[in-house]
C-alpha cells in the first residue's frame, strides 16, 4: 500500500524535487511524530490502535499523511528562491537584522583583504626567490677573486652555510646566500682541481656538498611559495567576488556571487540575462551535470534548514516532557551526542569563535547532567529537576544548531562544485546563445566583449546597439545537434 502511494507521488514530482524536497520532508515529519510519541510514551498505544483499524482506515491514514507531506513539499518548493536568498546572505539592510548583515559582510571583507594581502606578500617572496636562484653560481662560471679572503673568513663562511642548511631555515633567511655562495666559490676557485693541500681539498668538498644542498633548498623554497600562492589565489577565485564588489554576509552567497561575476569580468556579459537564453541550448550531458550539482546544493540547504526547523522544537519538547530526565541512559546519550557534535564542530570551524562558543554551551549545560549521574537519587533529582531539564534542553538545542551548521558547511562545499559548473558552462557554451539568435561570432576577445555588452543592454533595457555591433549570420548546420536540455538556475 505504502509503495503504491509512493510510486504515485514519484510520478507527481520530478527527480530533483523528489530527492531534495519530498523525501527529506517525509523523513523529518515522520521522525518528528515518532520522537514526540516516544517522549510521551504513546508509541506503543499508537501501534496497538493502528493494528485494530480496518485496512480502509489504515489506507486512508497513509494517504492522508502522504498528502500532507506532499502539500508541505509543494509549499517548501515554492519557497525555494527565498531559502536560496537566505542562505546566500541577501538579508535586510535596515532594521534590527541589518546588524547581522553588516557584521557578516565586514567579516568576509576582512577575510578577502587578508587573502589579497597574503597573495601580494607571496608574490614579492616568489620574485625574491627567483632572483636568488638566478644569482646562484653556475659550475665553471666563477671568476678569480679580486680580493683574497683570509682562511679564517673562508672557514667562517663555510660554517655559516652548513649551519643554515642543517637547521633547515625557511626561504626568507636564505635570501642573499646565493651572492655569498658565489663569493665563496670565487675564493675557492684558484684551488679547484690543482691543489694538493688536504686542507683545501676538505674545504672544496665541504663547499661542494653545501652548494648542492643550498641549490636544492632554494628550489624547494620557490616551489613552496608557488604552491602557497596558488592555494591563496584559488581561495580568492572560488570563495570571493573580486573588488570592488562588496562581499555578502555568508560564505555560500560569496561563492555564488563569484561565479556570477566570472562571465561578467571575462566576457562582459550579464549572467542573469544570458542564463535563461543559454539553458535551452545546452547539451544534455552538460545540463544534467549542472542539475546534479544544483540538486546536491539544494538537498544540503534543505537539510540544514530542516535540522533547525524540526530539531529545535522537538529537542525542547523532549527535554521538558520526558517523564524521568535523570535516567542514566538519557544523560549518557545526551553527553555522547554533545561530544560527537563538538568533534564535528572542530572539524568544520575550529579556527573561528564558533568552536569556543560551542564548548562553553556544552560545558555549561553538561554540568547538571554530570552532577545527576554522580548523585542519582529521587530526592536529589526532585530538587534539581528544572535545572536538569534546562541543561538537557540547552544541550540538545546546541547539538541541533551544530548539526545544522555542519550541514551548511557541506552546502558550502556543494556550492563550490555548482559554481564551477556554472563557470565552465559559460566558458564552453556561451557562443550557443549567439548561434541561436543568428548573430555573427566575434573574431577576438575585445570584439566579443563589445558584442555581449550590446546584446545584454538590448535584451535587458531595449537599448539599440550601434550600427555594425550586432550582425546577423546564418546558424551553423550542427547548432544544438545534441538537443535542447534544461539546466538549474545559477542562483
Amino acid at each position: 500500500m505504502f509503495t503504491t502511494v509512493l510510486k504515485e507521488v514519484s510520478g507527481f514530482f520530478d527527480r530533483r524535487a523528489l530527492a531534495t524536497v519530498f523525501f527529506p520532508s517525509l523523513v523529518f515529519w515522520t521522525g518528528a511524530a515518532l520522537t514526540a510519541g516516544l517522549a510521551e510514551h504513546k508509541t506503543g498505544q499508537g501501534v496497538r490502535v493502528w493494528a485494530h483499524q480496518p485496512g480502509v482506515v489504515q489506507a486512508g491514514i497513509v494517504v492522508g499523511w502522504i498528502a500532507f507531506v506532499v502539500f508541505w513539499s509543494l509549499l517548501w518548493q515554492a519557497s525555494g528562491a527565498a531559502l536560496d536568498r537566505l542562505f546566500q546572505g541577501y538579508w535586510p539592510q535596515e532594521g534590527p537584522l541589518s546588524v547581522l548583515t553588516r557584521r557578516g559582510s565586514r567579516r568576509h571583507a576582512r577575510a578577502r583583504q587578508d587573502l589579497i594581502a597574503r597573495d601580494r606578500e607571496l608574490e614579492q617572496a616568489e620574485i625574491a626567490a627567483s632572483a636568488e636562484r638566478a644569482a646562484f653560481p653556475e659550475p665553471g662560471a666563477v671568476a678569480a677573486p679580486t680580493v683574497v679572503w683570509p682562511t679564517e673568513r673562508i672557514e667562517a663562511e663555510l660554517d655559516a652555510l652548513e649551519t643554515i642548511l642543517r637547521l633547515q631555515i625557511t626561504s626568507d633567511p636564505l635570501s642573499g646566500w646565493s651572492t655569498r655562495c658565489r663569493d665563496l666559490a670565487e675564493q675557492l676557485a684558484p684551488h679547484s682541481g690543482t691543489t694538493q693541500d688536504e686542507t683545501w681539498k676538505r674545504r672544496l668538498g665541504r663547499f661542494a656538498v653545501a652548494a648542492n644542498e643550498l641549490a636544492h633548498a632554494l628550489e624547494e623554497a620557490e616551489l613552496a611559495l608557488r604552491e602557497e600562492r596558488s592555494t591563496v589565489q584559488q581561495q580568492l577565485f572560488l570563495r570571493y567576488p573580486q573588488p570592488p564588489v562588496k562581499p555578502l554576509p555568508t560564505s555560500l552567497g560569496n561563492i555564488v556571487r563569484a561565479a556570477e561575476q566570472h562571465p561578467r569580468v571575462r566576457y562582459g556579459l550579464d549572467p542573469v540575462v544570458i542564463w535563461s537564453r543559454l539553458q535551452p541550448v545546452l547539451p544534455a550531458d552538460d545540463a544534467d551535470a549542472v542539475r546534479r550539482a544544483k540538486a546536491s546544493l539544494d538537498l544540503l540547504c534543505t537539510l540544514a534548514a530542516y535540522i533547525g526547523l524540526f530539531g529545535l522544537p522537538i529537542a525542547t519538547w523532549v527535554a521538558f516532557r520526558v517523564p524521568d530526565p535523570g535516567r542514566p541512559a538519557l544523560l549518557w546519550a545526551a553527553l555522547g551526542s554533545a561530544g560527537a557534535c563538538a568533534v564535528g564542530t572542530w572539524g568544520t570551524a575550529h579556527r573561528s569563535k564558533l568552536w569556543l562558543l560551542t564548548l562553553l554551551l556544552f560545558g555549561a549545560s553538561a554540568v547538571p547532567l554530570v552532577l545527576t549521574l554522580a548523585n542519582h537519587s529521587a530526592e536529589l533529582l526532585g530538587t534539581r529537576t528544572v535545572v536538569l531539564r534546562l541543561g538537557l534542553a540547552t544541550l540538545f538545542c546546541t547539538d541541533i544548531v551544530t548539526l545544522s551548521l555542519i550541514a551548511y558547511r557541506g552546502a558550502v562545499q556543494a556550492g563550490i562544485t555548482f559554481a564551477e559548473k556554472v563557470r565552465s558552462t559559460f566558458d564552453l557554451h556561451r557562443s550557443r546563445v549567439l548561434e541561436g539568435m543568428r548573430l555573427r561570432a566575434p573574431s577576438d576577445l575585445a570584439e566579443e566583449r563589445r558584442t555581449w555588452a550590446a546584446l545584454c543592454a538590448f535584451l535587458y533595457r531595449g537599448a539599440l546597439p550601434e550600427v555594425g555591433t550586432l550582425q546577423y549570420a546564418e546558424p551553423a548546420p550542427t547548432s544544438c545537434a545534441s538537443g535542447p536540455a534544461q539546466a538549474a538556475p545559477p542562483g
